[in-house]
């Protein structure tokens, strides 16, 4: 069981958390917003109560957990993690000036081998009860720095215990040229190297170990300008990646992956991002080092829908965006790297208010799959609501295209509310000079931020689902319509799709990735999670070697009002992209009825 101080600690870290997604402000002067009500509701029963007897996780028995992959967590009674959280402060190793004490470090690698077990490290620096004392006596001018948000305390995960919230500047010269020293230390010993250790935290700033641009002001009046802050935080990352010593892929980023708000400071938003991108320069230096990357509120499933930097944007045909990921991007192309998520708030009342469901923990758990995660942060209540997901992606996360047994789509339509709100200026030559922001570069960004206020359809993990003329278009239904905070911030959403009989599109397309599966006879299933809500009589038409629209069996709906999985077997599929739109099998509703559909899974039954 958690504490009751461990439970306060991450109620005041998510309750922030929500605060900072939810306010998707402006780049200081450089933009205005304009709160969006919510969709008002359907009549349709409410998707978020469905259940995991309507889904089906099942894989074959040759599927196996990739090795760099897992759960982690800080504490569990039930799921047996592949890493745990071992927390230092710097004060606690560096007592005395060059002084270094790594022996719990070390008494934790040894019992984690002994458990086949690994570690995921933190080292707390920058908190001033952090902060060893001597670095204070030897640099008077280090002053520290009070946070603003939540009144300014916060419970600390490195003792969980209530601290102040004064933090150092890290990038002071003092600080920076000490912290170096541990990170020399560090190196010495080579504690990366060792197997049991599986990951670290980078930066050790901030609450929570976790990196983002604050202390704007104070900084700019310390008399440091945003191009100093730019070369501090290479050198800083720099560091990190020496004391690395080529294993630099076990140091995992805490910045975001969207672009720094830099608490509204439009010059240093600038700066700090490339905004005509939508990229994160910090991101960005840290990947370019061969650093990995993880996300801290990946309990928000409908944000982080266009984040480049991470090889995942937004593709826009027509008036809808696709998330497309690049699994050339260095983060997917080294299988090294860490991608991590967490998950570990869903379920507790008092943080996340309503979300104890399965769909909530589904929903953040295939968004971590999705976005190619191969780590997920999870705690006994979150892992308890959808165990079966959490499973399955245990043995499917780290796949790639190539290797993964199954490839599916989750049918849905929703609005990413980073940038919902953000919108331009008219542009003029005294934004340019304030700036630094040319016409052309104003025109990408202006472009960027109004592509990203249409509606986002799909998850798609090598399998995709498209639009295609002339009977291939759909309708998203099945409207989210809770009113809790939760949804507020997270964004709405349509959690299914159906044809459009009345329109004459009784079709639903997909297109299976060529690497996945293309001209290769082999035995497959093809499950659909469908809503059995009529008497339609129902299959698929796929492209099949002498075939291109081959028919299955049809399923003849009930009208029982309850989703269902039905599973497909075929053993003939060419998938040679042959149908309308290049596409490789379409669901048929039969020609009589609409049919509504929410998720699609392709699975290889042997490796092929």
């Amino acid at each position: 069981m958690k504490s009751l101080a461990s439970k306060i600690r991450k109620t005041l870290k998510y309750r922030i958390s929500l605060i900072f997604l939810a306010l998707i402000c402006c780049f200081g002067c450089f933009f205005s917003s304009n709160q969006n009500a919510l969709i008002s509701a359907s009549n349709k029963p409410n998707i978020i109560e469905q259940q995991p007897s309507e889904d089906d996780w099942s894989l074959p028995n040759w599927v196996t957990r990739t090795e760099n992959s897992g759960l982690y967590a800080e504490s569990t009674d039930i799921f047996k993690p592949e890493a745990y959280t071992v927390s230092m402060s710097w004060k606690e190793i560096n007592p005395e000036e060059n002084v270094f004490d790594w022996r719990r470090l070390e008494a934790n690698l040894e019992a984690a081998r002994k458990l086949n077990k690994r570690i995921w490290l933190r080292i707390f620096a920058s908190d001033v009860k952090h902060t060893p004392d001597w670095v204070k006596v030897k640099y008077p001018d280090l002053k520290a720095m009070q946070y603003k948000n939540e009144g300014g305390f916060y419970i600390d995960m490195h003792d969980n215990k209530i601290s102040q919230g004064k933090f150092y500047p890290i990038w002071h010269y003092g600080f920076e040229a000490e912290f170096k020293k541990l990170l020399a230390s560090f190196k010495q010993r080579r504690y990366i190297a060792d197997p049991a250790l599986a990951f670290m935290y980078t930066p050790g700033a901030w609450r929570w170990n976790e990196w983002e641009v604050i202390f704007v002001d104070e900084t700019k009046k310390s008399g440091v300008t945003v191009d100093q802050f730019w070369q501090w935080f290479r050198r800083h990352m720099d560091d990190y990646a020496d004391a690395a010593n080529g294993y630099t892929y076990k140091l995992v980023f805490t910045g975001q992956p969207q672009m720094e708000r830099c608490e509204n400071d439009s010059v240093w938003a600038l700066k700090l991002n490339d905004a005509p991108k939508g990229k994160n320069r910090m991101v960005d230096y840290a990947i370019s080092l061969g650093m990995s990357v993880r996300i801290g509120a990946q309990e928000y499933f409908n944000p982080y829908s266009n984040i480049p930097s991470w090889g995942a944007s937004a593709q826009t045909i027509g008036n809808l965006n696709y998330q497309v990921i690049d699994d050339d991007h260095p983060l997917h192309r080294d299988h090294n790297r860490i991608i991590g998520t967490e998950n570990e708030l869903l379920g507790y009342e008092n943080m996340l208010p309503g979300t104890g469901k399965y769909y909530f923990m589904k929903m953040a758990t295939l968004k971590s799959l999705q976005l190619r995660m191969n780590w997920i942060n999870a705690t006994d209540r979150s892992y308890s609501l959808a165990p079966e997901v959490v499973e399955y992606a245990r043995k499917t996360m780290g796949k790639t295209v190539e290797n993964s047994p199954d490839a599916w789509v989750a049918l849905r339509q929703w609005n990413d509310p980073t940038y919902l709100d953000d919108r331009l200026p008219e542009y003029s030559d005294d934004i340019s000079k304030k700036l630094g922001l040319s016409l052309a570069d104003y025109q990408q960004l202006d472009s960027f931020f109004n592509n990203a206020k249409l509606p986002y359809r799909n998850w798609e993990r090598w399998l995709t689902q498209r639009e295609v003329a002339p009977n291939g278009y759909t309708k998203p239904t099945h409207q989210i319509y809770s009113k809790s905070q939760f949804d507020k911030w997270n964004g709405f959403s349509y959690e299914a799709i159906r044809t459009d009989h009345q329109n004459q599109s009784d079709y639903i397309y997909f297109n299976v990735d060529d690497q996945f599966l293309r001209n290769k006879k082999t035995d497959i299933e093809i499950k659909v999670t469908y809503l059995d809500d009529n008497d339609a009589k129902w299959g698929i038409e796929y492209d099949a070697f002498g075939n291109v629209y081959k028919k299955t069996a049809q399923i003849v709906n009930q009208n029982s009002g309850n989703w269902k999985t039905i599973t497909f077997k075929i053993s003939d599929a060419a998938f040679t992209n042959r149908q309308n739109g290049n596409m490789d099998f379409r669901i048929y509703n039969g020609g009589f009825q609409d049919l509504t559909v929410r998720f699609v899974r392709v699975i290889k039954m042997q490796p092929v």
